[in-house]
């Protein structure tokens, strides 16, 4: 953030929901199409963002590089009529990496891998699964980027689950653990404005 205190505005979206989040499979930085459920929520952000954003000129638009999140963007640009070329595609708002878990449901996990899953659940914020990123890793590339936004032009940031919770902890100065309790939406867009989080969602 900025060292006088000041922070800029972000509008944070969560890719809509996939194949994979509908049955439970970890995606990480695997992918999975949208649902057409997804596809709907893609709209709906769209929706909010149009009721919201007066001035599209001045927003600062990126996106994670894995293939749900930019599906879900491409849905807002094609609604908004924005170009999705102009589309920032930003490594460091990407999903955690959740490394051999990829693909798997916890219920596979919880066979396969029961001690890593244990202390991951225990403390996922130092622990990785195994050749994955734990949340403190993450936190370090997201946190660069945070830093890095402009004050004078709002963002909109297509994200993911995790890395959402993250940027949200991160923003308002969340605690490790206050940081891994948030929730995961699909259907809102948080507007982190002044230090503070908004729910905008679809009314």
């Amino acid at each position: 953030m900025n060292a006088m205190g000041s922070s800029p505005t972000i509008y944070l979206i969560r890719h809509g929901e996939t194949e994979w989040n509908r049955i439970k499979r970890l995606q990480g930085w695997l992918d999975s199409p949208l649902t057409e459920t997804g596809k709907a929520q893609a709209r709906i952000m769209a929706g909010i963002l149009n009721t919201e954003i007066s001035d599209f000129a001045h927003i600062n638009f990126y996106c994670s590089p894995l293939g749900r999140a930019r599906q879900t963007a491409d849905i807002i640009c094609a609604e908004l009529g924005w170009n999705f070329a102009d589309c920032k595609i930003e490594d460091a708002i990407k999903e955690v990496n959740t490394g051999d878990w990829d693909g798997m449901s916890y219920v596979q996990i919880a066979e396969a891998f029961p001690e890593e899953l244990d202390r991951f659940q225990t403390d996922g914020w130092k622990t990785a699964p195994p050749g994955g990123e734990s949340y403190a890793m993450l936190a370090k590339r997201i946190s660069t980027w945070l830093d890095g936004l402009p004050i004078s032009k709002a963002t909109v940031a297509v994200s993911h689950g995790i890395a959402g919770q993250v940027i949200r902890g991160l923003y308002l100065g969340l605690s490790e653990d206050q940081t891994v309790r948030l929730d995961q939406p699909q259907d809102v867009i948080y507007l982190l404005k002044d230090g503070r989080a908004v729910e905008l969602a679809d009314n």
